[in-house]
């Protein structure tokens, strides 16, 4: 029985409350107070720290007043489900770089003398730049210094709306029809991942053991010492390097990080790939990671620890011989970023053939066809909303003349993209997760630069920079967990996946309006590299870089000649690229055959997919780490004594969020009263 809904009003209200404030405050607490991430990556602080915090204090004293106002697992589940999903909007993943990136390059195409020369930014269409024709001084000045004078903030109404009224125009509708595609694909895809392929979906896990008693005994985690041990221990470590961080010379500071320098110079190879940084930099131990770990199969948490370790030893094998395995900006192709893409292709050729009986069925029943009863509704809703969804989403890029086409395939590397990441998130937990590919830099070295063309390779840059540069906030992973929380307070996924989409249109109309006002009145955080200066570069040093070699070819005339099909009679692959493409993407199909086949094969395919980022190296220790202990505890300890200890990283995961929700609250009361920027305190890597 699946009771009554928990889409109750107030639930629903709560949520798009939740998702108002985490985009109108995420850029304040991240460029301004510059505190830890508001967001951050997939188990966000100010989410599942707050939860907690509620959890302890809010539904005590709600209790207190009246049992009526008490909420319900269910009614947690659908704020949390709400909240969560707008967490793609105000940071890394959209409004961090969204702005700079339609008006930065306007003053970089005055600065750099290869994009002034080539005037490079006018081969953009109009739509997708803010205008900076009329009052230039105001428009694009007054947004990188500041229109505020002193203490003095200025009106809304000083912000000059109408230079991005045009651009707002194009990419508000094109974004939000990607986000409705994602959110019906996680739809999808859920009926198979949760209850035929049973992937274990460690961070819905976590929430669910805060909400639901423990289906083992039947006691509600909170009333469990092991659970208060681990809460107790991490956050004492945090509170004292928090008070570190105020008062250096009165505290000590608690080591988190493991000193591995005298290593380097033992492997050459590895060294010589670019290992160092790995021993001197990435050498933090975050405790949630090693919780997560602990909850995984070994063959997991010791493929997700081993991968960065791996990578960079091929990445010296490579250099040894003088073959650049990486290098170049984001958007240069390289082997690295082919191989990385590759993986994912076969991983997702891998999930399409694990569910092909469940996909074929929704896909022929969401067309009119008779098929198996096996397909829920919902999804075939889905499948409905998404296909036409993806339709409209090419359909508006061929509107500013983008070849459909390349539209098609750009959207499909997107949804290999965000579908794979959502896939390894649900059966790892890997809560922090960048991948190195990206849908532009594919088309470039499959098609060729001239095959492609300099207008159609900016239009699909500047898409990729906008919704897929930077994968630690994304909106189908956090809708593939919060679907699964969904289920598991026995509610249809179904009724709550169109409130997110709401959630989502709140959390946009809240987050950015507030973002631009903040940025025309301080004047934009240039202090963030990634998100006022490398990410609203990408595109046109990547263009200046394909038009010179376009015009040492003496290929760039009869390349803006082309148009529409007329490009694939000239397609000029990277014959290397799509070799070592073809052999990621192998060697991910053979790892997941000989998992399924082997028993005690020790290595799953994500061991190729996340050896590449910055996010696997900042956690790799902590992966080896929590899989070690796994392996002692169930070793020794036998399956019981192993249930006690994932009690205790339960506390664990809840001492970590605690300890970086409580940071925020005091950051923030401080600025408010004093007006200075309290220090930072980081708990996870930014």
């Amino acid at each position: 029985m699946s009771g009554a809904s928990s889409v109750t009003f107030r639930s629903v209200l709560l949520g798009l409350f939740g998702a108002a404030f985490v985009c109108g405050f995420t850029y304040f607490n991240d460029a301004v107070i510059r505190q830890t991430f508001f967001v951050g990556n997939h188990m966000p602080f100010s989410v599942y720290g707050g939860l907690v915090v509620f959890l302890l204090v809010g539904q005590p004293l709600l209790a207190r007043v009246s049992k009526r106002l008490v909420l319900s697992s269910k009614e947690i589940a659908v704020i949390l489900t709400l909240t969560l999903a707008s967490c793609c909007i105000p940071s890394s993943a959209l409004l961090r770089i969204f702005t700079p990136t339609l008006i930065l390059p306007h003053r970089f195409a005055k600065t750099d003398p290869a994009w002034e020369r080539t005037k490079i930014v006018s081969l953009a269409p109009a739509e997708m730049l803010a205008d900076v024709s009329r009052n230039e001084n105001v428009v694009l000045d007054g947004f990188v210094l500041g229109l505020g004078e002193g203490d003095k903030h200025i009106s809304p109404s000083r912000v000059p709306w109408y230079a991005w009224m045009r651009t707002f125009a194009f990419w508000i509708p094109l974004i939000v029809t990607f986000w409705v595609a994602l959110i019906a694909l996680a739809v999808v895809v859920h009926r198979q991942w949760s209850r035929h392929d049973l992937l274990p979906y460690p961070i819905a896990t976590f929430a669910r053991s805060l909400l639901e008693p423990d289906p083992h005994d039947g006691i509600s985690v909170f009333r469990k010492r092991a659970f208060w041990i681990g809460l107790f221990v991490i956050l004492a470590v945090h509170a004292n390097n928090y008070l570190y961080a105020w008062f250096p010379s009165r505290t000590f500071q608690i080591k988190t990080w493991l000193d591995l320098h005298p290593l380097a110079s033992l492997f050459p190879n590895f060294n010589r790939g670019g290992g160092a940084a790995l021993l001197l930099w990435y050498n933090r131990i975050f405790p949630t990671a090693v919780a997560v770990a602990f909850f995984l199969p070994a063959d997991v948490s010791f493929s997700a620890g081993i991968s960065p370790i791996l990578f960079f030893t091929v990445s010296g094998v490579f250099a040894r011989y003088g073959i650049p395995y990486g290098g170049g900006n984001y958007f240069q192709p390289n082997i690295s970023r082919f191989v990385n893409f590759g993986a994912f292709a076969g991983v997702f050729l891998v999930i399409l053939y694990t569910g092909r009986h469940y996909y074929r069925c929704v896909l022929g029943r969401a067309v009119g066809l008779s098929g198996n009863t096996e397909a829920e509704p919902s999804s075939v809703w889905g499948m409905r909303v998404f296909l036409l969804a993806i339709a409209g989403f090419v359909l508006q890029l061929s509107l500013v003349g983008l070849d459909w086409h390349v539209g098609l395939l750009f959207s499909l590397g997107a949804i290999v993209f965000f579908l794979v990441m959502g896939r390894v998130i649900a059966e790892t937990g890997i809560f922090f997760f960048q991948p190195q590919w990206f849908p532009c830099v594919i088309l470039t070295g499959l098609f060729g630069a001239q095959a492609i063309g300099l207008q159609n390779l900016i239009i699909v840059s500047l898409v990729a920079v906008l919704i897929v540069t930077d994968g630690r906030e994304t909106l189908l992973s956090y809708m593939v967990n919060s679907l699964k929380i969904v289920e598991s307070v026995q509610e249809k996924v179904g009724r709550v996946a169109p409130y997110a989409a709401l959630a989502l249109l709140v959390g946009l109309a809240v987050g950015l309006p507030v973002t631009l006002y903040i940025q025309y009145d301080l004047g934009a955080n240039m202090a963030d590299g990634w998100g006022c200066n490398a990410a609203p570069r990408f595109t046109f040093e990547e263009a200046v870089r394909v038009r010179e070699r376009l015009v040492t070819q003496d290929a760039l005339a009869s390349s803006d000649t082309l148009t529409g099909l007329q490009r694939l009679s000239a397609l000029n692959p990277d014959k290397k690229l799509v070799g070592v493409a073809s052999l990621g993407c192998m060697l991910a199909i053979a790892l997941a055959f000989c998992r399924i086949r082997f028993a005690k094969w020790p290595l799953h395919p994500v061991v190729l997919l996340i050896g590449t980022s910055y996010a696997g190296c900042q956690f790799c220790y902590s992966f080896l780490l929590g899989w070690m202990l796994k392996l002692l505890i169930v070793k020794y300890g036998g399956v019981q004594y192993y249930r006690r200890v994932q009690i205790l990283m339960f506390g664990i995961i809840a001492g970590d969020m605690i300890g970086g929700f409580i940071p925020l609250l005091v950051g923030s009361l401080y600025y408010f009263v004093t007006q200075r920027t309290p220090p930072a305190f980081n708990i996870f890597p930014h």
